[in-house]
């Protein structure tokens, strides 16, 4: 045998193994893990749609408040003296 046909074989061998343990791992998957992987997708497919409708609202309210809201930080750094009144 030249060369060439060893490095066929060699090829169609690991080509043959790759197929072989593909489908064994697709089975062990299917077998063991999708149901738990399909659980995990839908959890986190749901934090993601609520955490973005959460934060949706939170900078639709932040915006509608954004004068009340600067009013009330701002007077925390503001000193009004007890004694002297304005009004």
């Amino acid at each position: 045998m030249n060369k060439t046909i060893l490095s066929l074989f060699a090829v169609l061998l690991v080509l043959s193994y790759s197929i072989e343990y593909t489908y064994k791992a697709g089975e062990f998957y299917k077998e063991n893990l999708h149901s738990h992987v399909v659980d995990i997708t839908k959890r986190a497919v749901a934090l993601v749609i609520t955490g973005s409708l959460i934060g949706y609202e939170a900078g639709k309210y932040l915006v509608e408040h954004n004068k009340e809201i600067r009013d009330k930080v701002g007077s925390y750094f503001v000193y009004e003296s007890p004694l002297v009144t304005v009004g």
